[in-house]
């Protein structure tokens, strides 16, 4: 069985990766955005999502970036921009950790 860490800010999942960097799987790092239904149907969540294979362990990071309001387009720039600084910040550290970054959802196949 893979163990899993799920993180929630780039600092700590940052510190993680360069604490065990010789064991970053291929030096990549994933990364995307999700969005997620809300409690109501006009409201969307929306979420950086990292992650990085260290050794036998995957290590997430979740960072939200708050909520879009169907009819309004300015809650959905301040959150679309958040995201943005949320991605620049990873790439940063993955710059300066010489990880490469690849702009996918990753996901692990399950034993059947």
């Amino acid at each position: 069985m893979q163990a899993s860490i799920l993180l929630f800010s780039v600092s700590e999942f940052s510190e993680y990766l360069e604490k065990n960097l010789e064991q970053v799987e291929g030096e990549i790092v994933h990364l995307t955005t999700l969005s997620q239904p809300g409690d109501h149907p006009s409201i969307m969540h929306f979420y950086v999502t990292a992650k990085a294979k260290v050794g036998n362990t995957l290590v997430h990071l979740e960072a939200y970036c708050g909520e879009v309001l169907e009819s309004n387009k300015h809650s959905e720039e301040v959150v679309r921009g958040k995201a943005l600084h949320i991605q620049r910040e990873i790439e940063e550290e993955c710059t300066r950790l010489g990880l490469e970054v690849d702009r996918a959802f990753y996901t692990e196949k399950k034993d059947l």
